[in-house]
């Protein structure tokens, strides 16, 4: 008895510690960050316009409450300062609800609930971040968790167009591959 009351003590005392430095949730339980485009009318169209007018891409962070992943991503990856000054520089980031009910007006003018633009975009798990141009086109996608090295080089892949680079005819593997330095000498060391 005496083990189980300390093992419930440990898991509430677990519950309540705040979460990583820096690391916000929303109403609804999706992790954000400070850095995030967090104030936002959630048309995806104006914001992408202004992401590219202030020379940044645009990406869409997908979650859902209770994402492990989810979580690692903001603990481990959002709390790199690398990561942070690549992205922060280069991107406006929205953290979106797979099962969210908040209201977004998606590229074309459509205005849904964010669960329904996740089906829309073929969102089918978490966290899976998309990155858009200023007119709506997906340009590339990374479904789930990845390590901060691979992370942020799927970051430099959209910011330096491998996607569109024909050498590599739009596969990302591919072009981490050949373009890994590339990633290092942002980074440092190489894949963790």
């Amino acid at each position: 008895m005496k083990l189980l009351r300390a093992a419930l003590f440990g898991a509430a005392l677990t519950l309540a510690l705040p979460a990583a430095a820096g690391t916000i949730h929303r109403e609804d339980g999706i992790h954000t960050e400070a850095w995030f485009q967090n104030q936002s009318f959630m048309d995806l169209k104006e914001e992408a316009g202004e992401a590219a007018k202030a020379g940044k891409g645009f990406v869409l962070v997908w979650e859902q409450p209770g994402c492990g992943s989810c979580q690692k991503l903001h603990e481990v990856n959002f709390q790199d300062p690398k990561l942070i000054d690549y992205i922060g520089r280069g991107f406006t980031v929205m953290s979106m609800n797979m099962y969210g009910e908040v209201e977004v007006t998606d590229f074309d003018g459509e205005k849904l609930a964010e669960k329904e633009l996740a089906f829309k975009h073929k969102v089918q798990f978490t966290p899976t971040t998309i990155f858009f141009d200023a007119k709506g086109q997906e340009l590339f996608r990374m479904p789930g968790y990845l390590s901060p090295f691979f992370y942020l080089a799927g970051f430099v892949y959209v910011a330096e167009k491998g996607y569109a680079d024909p050498e590599f005819r739009g596969m990302f593997p591919r072009w981490s591959k050949t373009k890994g330095e590339r990633v290092r000498e942002i980074y440092g060391a190489g894949p963790s």
